[in-house]
């Protein structure tokens, strides 16, 4: 009432108006009447008369807290109005403590510093049994509300945290989660705030999950292990609030091997004999299991491990993956297999799915040589094939190789038509000029297949030279004499054979008309003849020369031969007859009336010392005697030696020994 009589006062201060003064009388005689909830005011200023309304500032009603809190109460209330409907301006709460009736501002919230209201949070609350008033406030009035109902609270719940496990045991590579729930000792709120996993004390990096309590107050963390071992699992409430902080008793979190499965591919398949060929086993880990193993791969043909790609100890894993790389000599088919033997934390796999790794034959490349090419008539050809494996094959071929001219198989001579490191060879030497094409078939083996030479190669044959030798049968001959010249046609190396034709016959350079002129004489075997004979003493220079054929080539003219054509002249006999010596001729001489004379040595060398002498007057005939006067006689039994000389020509010595 004193302060609302102050606030009249303050409005009229101006003591020179009775009925202002009067009219406040008025005004506190009616608020004594109603009662502190009253309040009255002027509705116009100035001087003069004036009428004064009251009315009434109505308290808040329902005021309500909950019956047990944890150390943040929420205060709510019906807002309160004047009896014109105007709003309070705002509130403020008081708590008032059950034990000992003390009071405290509640809600931060004072007669100063007004809250909007129709509710509020009263923080931070001691423990303890409060109840709460609100008083609404407009200017300098307030109305204040009855009490509350009681609330306990508590600050400090006690809590239980449990954990558990998704999967307990899990494998390698697995994914587990763990559930923490925090269960308050007391009061139905849930806690909130954080979980910490912990694996052995230390704090596990969650990859998933989150470690926030929810609205059941439950938090979660996903992990995946990397490797075997047991994990002593606890977690831990951190707290918030009036809810303490608590740890989960610990799970034992075994993590056991992943298990795997192996799979096995080949490249290529089929194969050839000789092609690399790299099997690649790829190990998966089963799920629910991951990651990347490592150890080795067992490759296996046939059952047998396979020594070259690790034998029993098998190749190491790059990555997931492990590769064995195989060449194979023969043909054939292969069962293959591959196994993961495991390692710390995969547990080996069973061995894989077999694999039909098929080894066909090889393709090949059969090529043809000559040496020489061009060749000569009777020169012999070698033929070279050479047999090559084609890529991604490797090997040796072996069998025999057919060698072709055209259409027909050559009859090789010589050389070897079976392979022999990969070569085989034909010799043939052709008797006749012209071209020939060669083509050789690799015939196959049991693990390469057969292969023809293309293009075929033009073998050209060309005709050999020859040389020409000549010889006479009798030289020096005697006029009348017949004499045969003879022609020797021989094949220059490298050619060979027996040359067809004729040969000419010259004398000083023209042919020999009696001997087919330029014709020439026929050859038979490798010689022709001419047959001539002289009617003088002469000479003659003779050549000769082969005139060639289809496969033989015309000789040059062969060195030249001197014939000499002399008489006839012989001794047949010599003897004494009565102080003269007579000499018996059996031929003729070089020329009529032409003297012979004859000398008879002791020795057989001419001249000599002591020789008797004789003398013709002419040129006897043939089977006559000549004789002549000697400066001594003969002695009987004693060798003697003769000749006869007329003009240059001499005859052979003639030994003879007078008879008694």
């Amino acid at each position: 009432m004193s302060r609302f009589a102050d606030r009249i006062r303050h409005q009229f201060s101006d003591a020179g108006s009775a009925k202002r003064a009067g009219l406040i009388l008025l005004v506190l005689a009616a608020f004594s009447v109603v009662g502190t909830s009253a309040w009255a005011f002027w509705t116009t200023f100035g001087s003069g008369s004036a009428s004064a309304t009251t009315g009434t500032l109505n308290v808040p009603t329902n005021v309500t807290v909950p019956g047990t809190s944890t150390g943040t109460v929420l205060v709510s209330w019906t807002g309160s109005t004047l009896s014109n409907s105007t709003p309070a301006q705002g509130y403020y709460v008081t708590r008032i403590k059950n034990s000992d009736s003390s009071t405290a501002a509640a809600c931060a919230s004072s007669a100063g510093s007004l809250i909007a209201g129709p509710s509020c949070s009263d923080l931070a609350v001691p423990d303890g049994t409060f109840h709460y008033t609100v008083t609404a406030v407009y200017l300098s009035w307030s109305a204040t509300s009855g009490a509350s109902g009681d609330v306990t609270v508590t600050s400090s719940i006690a809590t239980t945290t449990t954990v558990s496990s998704s999967l307990n045991p899990s494998v390698v590579g697995q994914s587990v989660m763990y559930t923490a729930t925090v269960t308050p000792h007391s009061g139905s709120t849930t806690p909130t705030g954080l979980v910490t996993f912990k694996d052995n004390g230390t704090t596990i990096t969650c990859t998933s999950g989150t470690q926030t309590l929810n609205g059941s107050g439950v938090a979660t963390c996903q992990f995946t292990y990397s490797s075997v071992g047991t994990h002593s699992i606890t977690a831990v409430y951190t707290g918030a609030g009036s809810f303490t902080t608590s740890t989960s008793t610990s799970l034992a979190q075994a993590v056991n091997q992943a298990s795997t499965t192996t799979s096995v591919s080949s490249t290529p398949n089929p194969s050839v004999v000789g092609q690399s060929v790299t099997y690649t086993a790829t190990v998966a880990v089963s799920a629910p299991g991951a990651g990347t193993p490592t150890g080795n791969v067992e490759f296996f043909d046939g059952g047998t491990p396979i020594a070259t790609c690790g034998g029993a100890t098998g190749n190491p894993l790059s990555v997931t993956t492990a590769t064995c790389s195989q060449t194979y000599a023969t043909v054939s088919s292969h069962t293959i297999t591959a196994q993961y033997l495991g390692s710390t934390n995969f547990n080996a796999s069973a061995a894989s799915a077999s694999l039909t790794q098929a080894v066909n034959k090889a393709s090949t490349t059969t090529s043809v040589s000559s040496t020489p090419n061009p060749s000569v008539v009777g020169q012999s050809v070698t033929y070279t094939a050479t047999v090559a494996v084609n890529a991604p094959g490797a090997g040796t071929p072996t069998g025999t190789v057919t060698f072709k001219d055209g259409l027909s198989t050559i009859a090789c001579t010589g050389g070897s038509t079976t392979l022999s490191l990969g070569l085989a060879t034909c010799q043939i030497a052709y008797t006749g000029v012209g071209t020939h094409s060669i083509t050789t078939v690799y015939g196959s083996d049991t693990n390469f297949l057969t292969s023809t030479s293309s293009p075929a190669i033009t073998q050209t044959v060309s005709q050999a030279s020859t040389s020409t030798a000549l010889t006479s049968s009798v030289n020096p001959s005697v006029v009348g004499q017949s004499v045969t010249f003879t022609a020797t046609v021989a094949v220059n190396a490298p050619g060979a054979g027996t040359p067809t034709g004729n040969v000419e016959f010259f004398d000083g350079g023209t042919p020999i008309g009696t001997c087919g002129g330029v014709t020439g004489s026929p050859l038979s075997g490798t010689t022709a003849t001419c047959s001539v004979s002289y009617p003088t003493v002469s000479s003659h220079t003779i050549t000769a020369q082969y005139l060639g054929s289809t496969d033989f080539n015309a000789s040059a003219a062969s060195a030249s031969l001197t014939q000499t054509v002399s008489t006839s002249l012989a001794i047949a006999a010599v003897f004494n007859d009565h102080g003269k010596i007579k000499v018996y001729f059996t031929g003729t001489g070089a020329a009529a009336y032409t003297a012979i004379t004859v000398t008879i040595c002791a020795l057989n060398s001419f001249p000599c010392a002591n020789s008797i002498s004789v003398s013709t007057a002419g040129n006897p005939p043939a089977g006559n005697w000549t004789s002549g006067t000697s400066s001594k006689n003969l002695d009987e039994g004693t060798t003697y030696y003769a000749q006869a000389v007329q003009g240059t020509t001499s005859s052979a010595v003639f030994s003879f020994s007078p008879p008694p």
